[in-house]
């Protein structure tokens, strides 16, 4: 599931609310960013359990595939958790359907 990062959401609006006018305009400027990039959730519902997919659960969903893993490791650490470099990689290792 892709979703906009919640951990981040929390953080902003928490500045938001305490930095005034100017906090409320960088927070509205960086939701937008936020909810434009947005990053991968795994759900599982015999556990109950949503994680976020980046590095070490990646690496898992990705095992097998060395040259997709490497291809994540050299993005750049910034870039490389959102939605539209995880997604292809799971579906070029045929993880996702």
């Amino acid at each position: 599931m892709a979703y906009y990062d919640v951990k981040k959401v929390g953080g902003l609006q928490g500045m938001g609310a305490m930095g005034g006018l100017i906090g409320a305009v960088v927070m509205s400027s960086s939701m937008e960013n936020l909810r434009n990039n947005n990053v991968c959730y795994l759900f599982t519902p015999e556990k109950n359990m949503v994680v976020r997919v980046k590095n070490d659960i990646l690496k898992e969903l990705l095992a097998g595939h060395d040259d997709l893993i490497d291809e994540y490791n050299n993005l750049d650490r910034n870039l490389r958790n959102f939605e539209n470099i995880i997604i292809p990689l799971l579906k070029r290792a045929n993880a996702l359907k």
